[in-house]
């Protein structure tokens, strides 16, 4: 490790003891701007006298103020500078709802987006791991050598608000693309399923969780290049909670939940059906019934061997199997996936099916090879009646 990265973790590890839920929650701006109209005067009365209080504690007043550098070259933004690239949160700037706060646009810098972690009344579970979640989505997007699958950091705040700024902008979600089989075609979708296994990888090597991924948390660009813009559960492996496999319930603190998670994504993208409920191995083995070698939708897997289809399903099998120590790794995953790819020339039929796909140049194609097709014939005729004569 670096000593500029030693200096880095060392000033994360300062923000982890100092950031508090309370001094988020307990601000009375979580109730007067963005709570619905309580049925009980007595408990909003209790909250927002637990919010002055709060406010004339020196401990927290010291949080507003505290300094925390250097933290890569990511800049620490005031709470005054969040509100002016927002507009103070005005509607017209926000991009979405994400989890666990929301997104905003800058209207005075289009390449920027703002990212927050909310904390508006009434309380919920949730809120006690908010400045817990925002620790670790800095500490991998300030990592000396980033995943080009995460978003680039231009900056964050942690003054009476949880924030970090993004240094590009959302072109498009996966979600919005994801059941269009005609224009997010075969090739498109085993190359985000391809980066998303690296991804899952890297930060298995960092040993953080990711849980399950939503494809409304995955931003794609105009070439299919995918980058993940919010992590629903995004967690030191030391520090989970609960998951989403079906071994969740017994608190099973293993990245193999993750390879199931990757697993939901994966039979998302390859059988282009949003409406499939688990257990996911179940379904999956009632749609192998009668002989059938894969469960790729035949919408995206135009100009396909078999091969990869039979592939792809054995791999999303075994992510999904019902005991995690059956389910490979994500390195494994991730290996094969790009095996895959490779074993069959996939590079080449990419290059085949884009072709195909274009109706003017198939068009012209086919042309030149009817004219050639004459010319040919047009010689074998002349050669023959050369060689008669």
């Amino acid at each position: 490790m670096s000593a500029i990265d030693t200096e880095r973790m060392k000033n994360m590890k300062k923000m982890r003891e100092t950031l508090v839920y309370d001094a988020y929650y307990l601000q009375a701006e979580n109730y007067l701007k963005h709570a619905q109209m309580a049925r009980s005067k007595p408990r909003v009365d209790m909250f927002l006298d637990q919010c002055c209080r709060l406010k004339e504690e020196d401990s927290y007043r010291s949080l507003w103020n505290m300094t925390i550098t250097p933290l890569g070259h990511a800049k620490q933004y005031s709470f005054k500078e969040i509100e002016d690239m927002t507009d103070n949160f005005q509607p017209y700037t926000l991009i979405k709802s994400t989890k666990y706060g929301r997104m905003f646009s800058c209207p005075t810098n289009e390449a920027i987006t703002i990212k927050t972690w909310d904390f508006f009344w009434p309380n919920i579970n949730a809120y006690s791991y908010h400045p817990s979640r925002f620790c670790n989505e800095l500490e991998i997007l300030t990592d000396d050598n980033p995943h080009a699958c995460l978003m680039k950091l231009k900056g964050f705040c942690f003054q009476n608000i949880l924030a970090v700024v993004y240094d590009e902008t959302p072109i498009q979600f996966l979600s919005y693309v994801i059941s269009d089989g005609e224009s997010f075609r075969w090739e498109d979708r085993m190359k985000v399923a391809t980066q998303l296994a690296s991804l899952f990888t890297w930060l298995h090597e960092k040993q953080f969780a990711i849980g399950r991924m939503e494809p409304s948390s995955i931003m794609i660009d105009k070439d299919f290049n995918m980058k993940v813009i919010d992590f629903p559960f995004l967690v030191r492996v030391r520090d989970i909670p609960h998951n989403n496999a079906p071994e969740a319930a017994n608190v099973t603190e293993t990245l193999k939940d993750d390879v199931y998670a990757f697993g939901i994504l994966l039979l998302r993208l390859i059988t282009n059906n949003k409406n499939i409920e688990g257990p996911y191995h179940c379904w999956i083995r009632e749609e192998l019934q009668g002989g059938k070698g894969s469960i790729v939708d035949k919408s995206v897997l135009l100009n396909c061997d078999g091969v990869l289809a039979c592939g792809i399903t054995k791999l999303a099998t075994e992510c999904l199997d019902e005991d995690p120590n059956a389910r490979p790794d994500m390195k494994n995953v991730s290996d094969r996936l790009t095996n895959l790819m490779s074993e069959i020339g996939f590079e080449q039929r990419q290059v085949c099916v884009a072709i195909s796909e274009r109706p003017g140049e198939q068009f012209g194609q086919t042309r030149m090879i009817s004219v050639l097709t004459l010319a040919l014939a047009v010689g074998v005729v002349g050669f023959l009646l050369f060689k008669k004569h």
